[in-house]
């Protein structure tokens, strides 16, 4: 394989993971939208988000159970596919039955498509993965940041459905691309039409076996968690408690922007993953803790900053360490790693809602700094076990 094969490749991948944060940010945009034209009330505003989780979490089992009997480049073509047909779906006068549908549909699309482009840029990648794994992520956490202004800015122009399509259009482009550039580089690459040897129970139990690899699954587990703290709950807690609604949305923006730094940043640093992993979820945690000892909003907002810039890489550097524990079957190990990692975005909301509906809101934040002490114990475990 050409080095030059290698890096159109790359880059090819590296943008179809553009159409990943453009429909993963798509419905916190037009959110609002949706409520007002379909009259939803309750919980029922909450039923979208949950579709997309639910379908997302069942691609993952799908991914893990049929490890061996799909090729990642595949995976990522025809359910990259199967989202950008659901955002073009959730465009037209759907009843609110089939919207909902829909939104399973793209979470079952988006499940798959993220796990196997981490796992492929495993395969590609197998002297310098976890470099080039934050580079992906972080490409993704540059959309986080971009995708919610660009769309705004359409959404004054446009009504919601539109957007969808507008959406899905592009998305449809950017996972079509991947696909010429797949077709073009199987002679050349390959990677691209290899498929994993399917693994064995013994294979399964010597991978669930090893201690290492379930302190990254708890690593994850918890290092997700943490974040989803943060990214769901700050700007309600900023704004309601701390009465300061425009530092509120300031806070999230430069979480987003500080954990794109470091994805790209960490895995440069001289460092052992592990220790990476666990000073920064050590340092999250204490950066959380005193800004709400403080409570004031530029505290909030500075601890965002700390925990982004600490923590942001978790996620890109548990899947590398993953890949590199399992490197022949980098679809299982990363498959399950992501089915760690969605459980505790589901997980982690409901479980701060229901603290902060016993003691106040106050003390279901500091739930986030006690979710990244734990992800800083087990990170601190992978440590001792290598």
């Amino acid at each position: 394989m050409r080095d030059r094969d290698l890096k159109r490749y790359n880059a090819s991948l590296m943008l179809s993971v553009v159409a990943t944060a453009l429909w993963t940010g798509t419905l916190a945009v037009v959110l609002s939208d949706i409520i007002d034209s379909y009259g939803l009330q309750g919980a029922q505003e909450g039923l979208m988000s949950s579709m997309i989780s639910i379908g997302a979490l069942a691609a993952l089992l799908a991914t893990a159970l049929f490890q061996g009997k799909y090729k990642k480049a595949e995976v990522i073509i025809w359910c990259g596919l199967l989202a950008c047909g659901a955002l073009l779906a959730q465009g037209a006068p759907l009843p609110f039955t089939l919207f909902l549908l829909a939104c399973f549909i793209m979470g079952l699309g988006h499940g798959a498509v993220d796990t196997c482009q981490s796992a492929f840029l495993a395969d590609l990648h197998r002297g310098d993965t976890a470099r080039h794994m934050g580079a992906l992520h972080g490409i993704f956490g540059i959309g986080g940041v971009a995708t919610p202004l660009l769309l705004q800015a359409l959404l004054r122009r446009f009504p919601w459905r539109a957007i969808y399509i507008i959406v899905g259009l592009a998305c449809l482009a950017l996972i079509a691309q991947f696909a010429a550039v797949t077709y073009s580089m199987r002679a050349k690459v390959s990677v691209s039409s290899r498929m994993e040897p399917r693994l064995t129970l013994a294979d399964v139990k010597k991978l669930l076996g090893n201690r290492c690899y379930i302190s990254l699954l708890l690593t994850i587990f918890f290092g997700a968690a943490g974040q989803s703290g943060i990214i769901v709950w700050t700007i309600r807690y900023v704004s309601v408690s701390l009465s300061s609604p425009a530092i509120a949305a300031l806070c999230l923006s430069l979480f987003w922007v500080t954990s794109t730094i470091s994805r790209f940043g960490s895995p440069r640093l001289p460092l052992r993953p592990g220790l990476i992993l666990a000073a920064g979820a050590f340092i999250s945690a204490a950066a959380w803790a005193a800004a709400l000892l403080i409570n004031q909003p530029p505290a909030l907002l500075a601890a965002c900053c700390v925990a982004g810039l600490a923590s942001g890489s978790c996620i890109p550097l548990s899947l590398s360490e993953g890949a590199s524990l399992n490197p022949e079957s980098t679809g299982f190990s990363t498959s399950v790693l992501m089915i760690s990692k969605t459980l505790a975005q589901i997980l982690c909301p409901i479980a701060m809602a229901f603290v902060m509906s016993l003691y106040g809101m106050r003390a279901g934040m500091y739930v986030t700094a006690l979710l990244f002490v734990a992800n800083g114990i087990f990170a601190s475990l992978i440590v001792c076990g290598k």
